[in-house]
């Protein structure tokens, strides 16, 4: 498969999926008990959604470079660099 497939397929991306539906449930159901109508709720738990994951995305990305940083060769390098 391709990269960006394994990426949606990986443990990660599938929790984050897991964790935004359910924010996306709890913000719906809190909206309905405070009396507001079906499109609302249906709206507020697809808003949340949404940002659970740009913000589960962005919190993943620096954590990758932030590992990526502290990585160190452990090879010698060719002879001229």
């Amino acid at each position: 498969g391709s990269p960006v497939a394994h990426g949606f397929a990986a443990t990660p991306a599938v929790i984050s999926v897991l964790n935004s539906v359910l924010v996306a449930v709890i913000v719906s159901v809190a909206a309905l008990q405070l009396r507001a109508g079906t499109a609302l709720a249906l709206g507020a738990g697809a808003v949340a959604f949404v940002l659970a994951m740009a913000l589960q995305g962005w919190y993943g990305w620096r954590q990758m470079l932030s590992a990526q940083a502290r990585v160190r060769p452990v090879f010698p390098s060719p002879e001229g660099e």
